[in-house]
């Protein structure tokens, strides 16, 4: 997950914080600004439960990848879910029956949440990994989160199923995009570009949610069972809110800021190499008076097939090119359009900071057509900086053009597309 997203790269943050996401009106106005409104969601009416401990997340169906396709399917009892079932219902073992106790972890409790985490990051480094999440709140419809990755590339789906809606993410070794499946609206970035920056980002904060949950409590050890592939597994139970935990960005709490604790619940299995296989982890807290249990159930596993593909959505998306010339002076955009891109429309040019953040519209005083080359450059710097460009035909750069350094990006809308298409200047 080593991959910002034009659409909205918190998207589902914003359902998980209570805000509305109904989808929004993300068709892009072509030649307009390449900033995208944030989806929103009509508050939710639904009053999902969480299911008991030890097996394959109920309710709503769990999106899964499927090569080769645009939207992944639900297919129960794949991906990170363990193949041989989840938690037996007959009495389990000692702790001393372990072969061995996972770092972090004593014969009576958990003494180091990171540390396990720690591990179990490592345990899929050269294999891969896929995470099935669902987050649940008693005042809304369930959040979903399905996370594959290859170590060479990233999938996400964020969906609330009940809504019908979801977001796509691929991240691949050069190309990211992003797929709206209510609206249709892709962002597609190339090389180094503010939607890798955020959808890499996303990607990140979600892998992080089990962690932030599961150290919200304190654990402990209950007893052992074997699987019927003969994989050992550590069963942990909450003995209550660790009062140490913290809300915090890049690992949230379950209990967040605001929130009066009441009670709490909740059951992992972790293997003896470290691996938490299974978790489901639950709070019931009240704010302004009202009471209501949320909580996170997770299942993960390694990814279990050679290679993520590059979904189908991602295909039909026109690929730009940028270079720079005259001793980094000049850009040269080759538009790759499947229609002209009409006269009055912009060129949005991002020029070095964290994922080019620093940008300018540029207006293009006649159309592009598809492969022709429109260049750039710019005169002055700071605040008195100026862009111009040129359609069709290299222009002779004035005295004071001065020279593009670090990230730079040029991004355009064409009707559902955002295309950014980026270069490291001077590496």
């Amino acid at each position: 997950m080593r991959h910002r997203l034009a659409v909205a790269a918190v998207v589902v943050l914003v359902v998980l914080a209570g805000c509305s996401l109904d989808g929004g009106s993300s068709t892009p106005t072509e030649g307009g600004p390449t900033e995208r409104p944030t989806p929103t969601e009509p508050p939710g009416d639904a009053t999902p439960t969480p299911t008991g401990g030890g097996s394959t997340p109920s309710g709503a169906e769990t999106p899964t990848v499927t090569p080769g396709a645009g939207t992944p399917t639900g297919t129960p009892g794949s991906g990170a879910t363990p193949t041989d079932g989840g938690t037996p219902s007959g009495d389990l073992q000692p702790v001393s029956a372990m072969e061995s106790l996972p770092a972090g972890v004593t014969a009576e409790k958990v003494t180091n949440v990171s540390a396990l985490f720690d591990v179990e990051s490592g345990a899929f480094a050269d294999s891969g990994f896929e995470y099935d999440m669902r987050l649940y709140n008693t005042t809304r419809p369930d959040v979903r989160f399905h996370i594959a990755n290859d170590t060479e590339a990233t999938f996400l789906n964020a969906s609330v199923p009940a809504m019908d809606l979801s977001e796509q993410y691929y991240l691949g070794p050069t190309e990211v995009g992003v797929h709206n499946t209510s609206t249709g609206a892709v962002a597609y970035g190339k090389g180094p570009t503010p939607v890798r920056t955020s959808a890499g980002f996303a990607a990140v904060i979600f892998a992080l949610f089990p962690q932030g949950y599961v150290g919200s409590l304190e654990w402990e050890a209950e007893g052992v069972y074997t699987t019927d592939s003969g994989e050992q597994r550590l069963v942990l139970e909450s003995a209550g809110r660790n009062e140490t935990a913290s809300e915090g960005i890049f690992a949230p709490s379950l209990v967040a800021e605001g929130e009066q604790f009441r009670s709490a619940s909740g059951r992992i299995e972790v293997t003896a190499s470290g691996v938490v296989r299974y978790g489901n982890v639950s709070a019931t807290v009240e704010r302004g008076g009202e009471t209501y249990t949320k909580g996170l159930e997770f299942t993960i596993g390694p990814y279990g097939a050679e290679s993520i593909p590059k979904p189908d959505w991602l295909e039909a998306v026109p690929e730009p090119t940028l270079s720079v010339e005259s001793s980094d002076r000049l850009l040269a955009y080759e538009y790759a359009g499947d229609r002209p891109f009409p006269a009055g429309s912009n060129l949005t040019v991002g020029s070095g900071g964290f994922g080019s953040a620093a940008s300018t519209n540029v207006t293009l005083s006649e159309s592009v057509s598809p492969g022709e080359t429109v260049y750039v450059y710019r005169t002055g710097s700071g605040a008195d900086v100026s862009y111009a460009a040129s359609v069709g035909q290299r222009p002779t750069l004035p005295d004071d053009a001065t020279a593009f350094s670090g990230e730079v990006t040029i991004t355009v809308r064409v009707g559902d597309y955002d295309l950014a298409v980026g270069t490291q200047v001077g590496a």
